[in-house]
């Protein structure tokens, strides 16, 4: 079972009287073999980190304290989001770099379930949708490889294009913009509109960590016609004015060569070779910007966007993921099973029930009855009053009117998941 992390000795009494009691609940644990206590650091708490500065107070680090559904979300980008986050957070005059990684630091502290209007049980991570955090940024390259396919997909003769600029001694920022001018008055040039009607363009950029000098260049796939790469290569030098390395090939895997130029969206930031500062002025140099946008006969589409998985507006809210951890952790065996049917529908519900993630492949359902079980008890735990749903509170609202026998329709046992269900470490 995960420890809490201390806090810093400049917390409030507030503070620490809520560690203090949290640390009682620790002791008070029943046993669960994945599920510790829901107030296992919270972030919800007023004086939970970051501190505000101010009055002899020291704004304590993002990352200081992390739920357990945090540790569970993070975990496979834990080092790169704790560089990230600390290059943030350090002192360099950005109050919005530092707000920035406030928000990465709350990311995912306070997942939900929430149910559509077909039934459907849906887990809302509530991430932070920051570009540089690696778990929303995976979700932002995934999403954006599968438009980029769509739009792919219509093409006639895509072809596949590198533009590259010439490496020189400058700031990320002059160099996008160098990049985005020369884009400009290639996409006007009549040789170019001429052989080019559309398509997709992503944004890369790499640091040589020995010259320290940014590489920004462009990956595009065109629909269109024959591009001799002499003309080409002519053309880009005359845009940019001592850059004329060009590549032009033909797409033959449209999905593979759409998922290549998509990965820039998902994985802006090589962390573990850039320093603090260059990390920082990553930040300020893209903040705002499209690393993968459309032209021409492809313009309306919408590729880089980090579009919720669960949207609010047409969802309900079923139950808090912190009631049911609290239902399971003061003994419930209606909510300790119903956690384990939901986190079998995916790494997302997994993390809001804090379950470990499944990792049998292929993954194996949960039956219709199974689900809408467990969909009845975190019902029932959302509806109790009380601040911990036990048993006994969830068989009196469990049921539902024309069940025949109240208690069976309560019972842990009626509904048993199959073998292929257990879950294990991942």
């Amino acid at each position: 079972m995960p420890s809490l992390i201390r806090r810093t000795e400049t917390e409030s009494e507030a503070a620490r009287s809520a560690r203090e009691f949290e640390a009682t609940m620790l002791a008070r644990e029943t046993g669960s073999p994945y599920l510790p206590t829901p107030l296992d650091a919270p972030e919800t708490t007023p004086d939970a980190p970051p501190y505000p500065e101010g009055h002899g107070v020291k704004a304590s680090h993002p990352l200081d304290i992390q739920s357990t559904f945090q540790r569970q979300a993070h975990a496979q980008h834990r080092e790169a989001r704790f560089k990230i986050v600390s290059a943030l957070f350090e002192p360099s005059g950005d109050d919005k770099l530092r707000q920035r990684s406030q928000q990465m630091g709350c990311c995912c502290c306070l997942p939900s379930f929430r149910i559509d209007s077909n039934g459907k049980p849906l887990a809302s991570l509530a991430r932070c949708r920051d570009r540089l955090c690696p778990l929303c940024a995976d979700r932002r390259g995934r999403q954006a490889t599968a438009r980029t396919i769509e739009v792919v997909k219509r093409f006639n003769a895509p072809r596949f294009i590198t533009l590259t600029l010439k490496h020189r001694d400058a700031t990320l920022k002059a160099e996008l913009k160098r990049l985005h001018e020369a884009l400009q008055k290639l996409r006007g040039d009549k040789a170019w509109t001429k052989r080019v009607f559309g398509g997709v363009y992503g944004v890369e950029v790499t640091r040589n960590t020995k010259a320290r000098q940014w590489h920004v260049h462009v990956h595009l796939i065109c629909d269109g016609e024959f591009f001799p790469h002499e003309v080409l290569k002519a053309l880009w030098l005359a845009c940019t004015g001592d850059s004329f390395i060009v590549d032009i090939a033909i797409v033959k895997d449209r999905a593979k060569t759409a998922r290549y130029i998509s990965r820039y969206v998902s994985k802006p930031v090589d962390v573990q070779t850039w320093a603090a500062s260059e990390i920082r002025e990553y930040a300020t140099a893209m903040h705002g910007r499209r690393l993968l946008q459309t032209f021409g006969n492809a313009h309306n589409a919408q590729v880089d966007a980090d579009v919720p998985e669960v949207d609010h507006a047409t969802t309900s809210p079923l139950c808090s993921s912190m009631k049911l951890m609290s239902a399971v952790s003061a003994g419930s065996k209606h909510a300790a099973e119903a956690a384990r049917i939901i986190g079998s529908l995916g790494f997302d519900y997994a993390v809001a029930a804090n379950v470990p993630h499944i990792v049998c492949m292929p993954r194996v359902q949960a039956t219709p009855e199974q689900l809408a079980w467990a969909i009845r008890v975190l019902k029932a735990v959302d509806a109790c009053q009380t601040a911990i749903a036990t048993d006994r509170l969830i068989r009196d609202l469990i049921c539902e009117p024309g069940d025949a026998d109240n208690h069976i329709a309560a019972s842990v046992t009626y509904y048993q998941p199959s073998p292929g269900l257990a879950v294990t470490e991942g």
